[in-house]
């Protein structure tokens, strides 16, 4: 599974599913500044509803900060294994990452993903309390697979015993 697909929209705030580096500074009303990317963890971990209530919190939050200078784009755990590398991502997820392309930096929170949390860490960024990091350039992004909404399923390749264990004889 890659780039995954889908997510709540509203008129003002858009969440765009991650597939070009072009989208670290887009936003529909013109250019941001900052670049929100939530990272969810594997729809095998959550399940479509887990994954549904990740974006409907990230939604919120967005449209909490609609008139600061975010764009907002989230992508599946381990589908961008470079990005989450660079961003020192670490296997947490759900997590959010905010990034300046401009600037080359970028802040992690340290504190637990709830919406409140996730408000303040924003205005944290944009007031300059949360502490940033450089990175010296930012990784192509991979292409992958869309989500279709629905739950994950898990791809087996079962032996036979016969193979396994094969015929003495």
């Amino acid at each position: 599974v890659g780039i995954v697909d889908g997510g709540p929209t509203v008129a003002l705030v858009a969440i765009q599913v991650l597939v070009h580096t072009v989208q670290f500074g887009l936003r529909q009303s013109g250019k941001s500044k900052l670049c929100a990317v939530l990272f969810l963890p594997h729809i095998l971990d959550s399940g479509a509803a887990g994954r549904e209530e990740y974006l409907r919190t990230f939604h919120d939050i967005a449209t909490e900060v609609a008139k600061l200078p975010f764009a907002f784009v989230w992508v599946e755990a381990n589908a961008q294994p470079e990005l989450e590398s660079t961003l020192n991502i670490n296997g947490n997820f759900p997590t959010l990452a905010v990034l300046s392309v401009d600037k080359k930096v970028f802040a992690v929170p340290k504190i637990s993903w709830t919406k409140k949390n996730m408000g303040q860490f924003l205005s944290g960024v944009l007031s300059g309390a949360e502490k940033s990091s450089k990175f010296a350039a930012l990784p192509s992004i991979a292409a992958g697979s869309k989500w279709d909404g629905k739950d994950g399923e898990l791809i087996v390749d079962e032996i036979s015993l016969d193979d396994l264990f094969g015929d003495d004889e």
